[in-house]
């Protein structure tokens, strides 16, 4: 007697998805990195050529599986996944935190000391006051609390409007304005 199966869901696999998530996630991550003039610099986003350059892939953010009940923290453990396949030289070492997380939610510690960070904010529109305050306050402790930080990634699931009209202020407006702020 034949025993009759429910049908079988045809979906990508855990990695297929990865890919697709870290393509999405990667053309909208903005990268500071070290001044030699005062500490800070911003570089624009990056996006690894063996991820095939910038295109048209959209992920609807709103439909971000929760991870430990909160889709905030299913962010946060998507970014720092992502930033440890980031290429860092040998003999370095990954730490992922647990709030409160002083700035970062992971970083590499390189055997230079020195230190690459990332923080993410899941927020699905341009940043209000109240969240820019946030992104600011993650900045200045990322700084305090890891002096030997010299690359700090601020993963955000959102692209930077900049339709540069004329008496109204877009949202790359306002990371620069924030960005000159974080520079010294």
């Amino acid at each position: 007697m034949k025993t009759r199966t429910a049908p079988v869901e045809c979906r990508p696999t855990d990695w297929e998805l990865l890919e697709l998530l870290c393509k999405a996630l990667l053309r909208q991550i903005v990268r500071t990195g070290k001044s030699q003039s005062c500490g800070m610099a911003v570089r624009e986003p990056v996006l690894p050529r063996k991820l095939g350059g910038i295109f048209p892939l959209r992920v609807n953010w709103h439909n971000l599986r929760p991870w430990n009940g909160s889709q905030n923290a299913a962010f946060e453990e998507l970014c720092c996944q992502l930033a440890a396949y980031e290429r860092a030289s040998s003999g370095s070492v990954f730490v992922r935190k647990a709030p409160p997380d002083a700035g970062v939610e992971c970083f590499w510690k390189l055997q230079t000391g020195d230190e690459w960070g990332w923080q993410a904010k899941f927020f699905l529109s341009s940043p209000n006051p109240g969240q820019w305050r946030q992104i600011d306050e993650s900045v200045t402790r990322a700084l305090e609390k890891h002096p030997r930080l010299t690359t700090y990634t601020i993963c955000l699931p959102i692209d930077r409007s900049d339709p540069q009209t004329s008496g109204r202020t877009s949202f790359m407006d306002q990371w620069q304005g924030h960005a000159q702020k974080w520079r010294c």
